[in-house]
């Protein structure tokens, strides 16, 4: 269980569903905990970032963190040293490397291993779009899948590891229906992209 005064920023359940990872926040401190889902036991890895405490209360963060398909890294947005950055943990030896995604890249909305574990695709806000980017967990920087006027969201990779299946949404009939399309798109490594099919925010 969590002590008081911890905040879960973000959460992720191991591929074997044995363990809980738990990014949290006290006293503007991050920390990655790792819950033991048979016994409860909760460990204290050596990732650590955050905010001085002021800072907390003007943001409501919600944190990506996702497993690796063999369970053996973890990748997680973190703010450390004044920086939000891609912390990759590998869990058997309790060891974190930090990347900077890039100044350009604002906020990391959501994220997605490829089967292999050597890409980690990310929706991330950038000068107010959300777009789809590439990361190598063992390099600094991104490569740029879609650049486009629309958002870009949840991508998903096929069996393959050819291509991402990713939501990117519309407004259409603007000023009659504010309602979202969703549209749903396959986009390959090479940023190329078609359209699979468009369905209504409520279907």
């Amino acid at each position: 269980d969590l002590e008081a005064g911890q905040n879960v920023l973000g959460y992720a359940l191991s591929p074997d569903a044995a363990t809980l990872a738990l990014l949290v926040e006290e006293e503007g401190v991050q920390k990655l905990l790792l819950r033991n889902m048979g016994n409860g036991l909760v460990t204290e890895t050596s990732v650590t970032g955050g905010f001085v405490t002021d800072q907390y209360d003007r943001f409501d963060l919600e944190l990506p963190i996702v497993w690796s398909p063999n369970g053996e890294q973890i990748a997680m947005v973190i703010y450390k040293d004044y920086h939000e950055q891609l912390a990759f943990y590998k869990v058997k030896e309790d060891q974190a490397t930090y990347r900077i995604p890039g100044k350009k890249l604002d906020y990391i909305n959501s994220m997605s291993w490829s089967h292999d574990g050597k890409q980690l695709a990310a929706a991330a806000l950038n000068g107010g779009l959300m777009d789809l980017y590439l990361f190598n967990p063992g390099a600094n920087g991104f490569k740029v899948l879609t650049e486009d006027l629309f958002e870009n969201h949840h991508p998903v990779w096929s069996l393959d590891d050819q291509r991402n299946n990713i939501d990117t949404t519309r407004i259409h009939h603007r000023h009659t229906n504010p309602d979202f399309k969703f549209e749903c798109y396959q986009s390959d490594p090479g940023g190329r992209h078609q359209q699979l099919r468009t369905v209504d925010a409520d279907e």
